[in-house]
């Protein structure tokens, strides 16, 4: 016989509201909050996952929802980045290795310097007094 956890070591309390809430949840939203752990309660988290995992959604199929859900935020962080002065720091995934993150971030960085002259020194702005 394993032995108990000490009552209340590592317990969480779920309120059955939450469970009920969440499993009115759409599967992109769940997989966010998995995706986002400062975002959400540890009691949150759990839930989620326990829903997403009752679901029997294959794997893959969670895998792509997160790739998703990591490009957004990926391309909302784009969006806002100063390059002069901001430092990129890539997420933690719940679903997506390590790699897999920082391809997309490097796929978002890319095209946000396609598309943005924000990344060259402008000679003209500084030689006319700007």
């Amino acid at each position: 016989m394993e032995p108990q956890p000490e009552f209340g070591s590592n317990l969480i309390y779920i309120p059955v509201d939450l469970r009920k809430k969440f499993a009115a949840k759409d599967t992109p939203t769940l997989v966010g909050i998995l995706e986002t752990p400062g975002a959400y309660t540890p009691e949150a988290h759990v839930v989620a996952e326990e829903e997403l995992y009752s679901r029997l959604i294959p794997r893959p199929e969670l895998k792509q929802i997160a790739t998703d859900f990591v490009r957004k935020i990926a391309q909302e962080e784009m969006n806002r980045l100063d390059p002069l002065n901001d430092e990129l720091v890539l997420p933690k995934s719940h679903f997506l290795e390590k790699e897999e993150v920082k391809s997309i971030y490097l796929e978002e960085l890319n095209a946000l310097m396609k598309r943005k002259d924000g990344f060259r020194f402008d000679v003209w702005q500084y030689a006319m007094g700007g």
